[in-house]
C-alpha cells in the first residue's frame, strides 16, 4: 500500500509540474497577443528547439512597440516588464524570457530590447536600462542570471 501511495504521489507531482508549465506557456501566449503576435501552445513547446525563433519573436514584440503611434516611456517600461518581469515591492511577475524562453542568453534579449529603445528615440530609458544592466553585472548577487531589471 505504501508503494502504491508513493507512485500516486509521484504521478501527482508530475502532473502538477506539467500543469505549472502549461500555465506558464499560456501566460507567455497572452503576453505575445498583447503585441499582435498570435501563436499556438505548440509554438512555445517547439521553440525550445530553435533559439533564433525565440529571438525573432522578441524582436517582433519590440518592433510592434516601436511602430505604435503613442510611444512613451510607460509603454516601453511595460514591454520591459513583459519581457523580463519585475520584482517590485509587493509584486513578483515573470516575463516572457522566464516563462517560456528561459534557455536564452538574457544579455542578448536585453540587447534586442535596447535596440528598440534606441530606434524609438527613448535615449534616457535606454541609458537607465544600460546602467541597471551594468550594475547587475558588477553585483555579486547574481541579478544578471535572473534577467530582471528594476523598473
Amino acid at each position: 500500500a505504501a508503494l502504491s501511495s508513493m507512485k500516486h504521489q509521484a504521478r501527482y507531482l508530475e502532473l502538477q509540474d506539467q500543469a505549472d508549465e502549461l500555465d506558464r506557456h499560456i501566460t507567455a501566449l497572452e503576453l505575445l497577443q498583447g503585441y499582435g503576435i498570435s501563436k499556438s501552445i505548440g509554438f512555445v513547446q517547439d521553440c525550445r528547439k530553435d533559439a533564433e525563433i525565440c529571438y525573432s519573436t522578441i524582436r517582433s514584440m519590440c518592433r510592434y512597440q516601436v511602430r505604435q503611434e503613442a510611444r512613451n516611456q510607460s509603454a516601453f517600461r511595460r514591454l520591459q516588464k513583459d519581457l523580463f518581469g519585475s520584482r517590485d515591492a509587493g509584486e513578483e511577475f515573470d516575463g516572457l524570457v522566464a516563462l517560456a524562453f528561459d534557455f536564452l542568453d538574457v544579455e542578448r534579449c536585453r540587447l534586442i530590447f535596447m535596440e528598440s529603445l534606441l530606434d524609438a528615440n527613448m535615449f534616457s530609458l535606454a541609458y537607465e536600462v544600460m546602467q541597471n544592466s551594468i550594475s547587475s553585472i558588477s553585483s555579486p548577487s547574481g541579478q544578471l542570471v535572473s534577467g530582471y531589471v528594476s523598473l
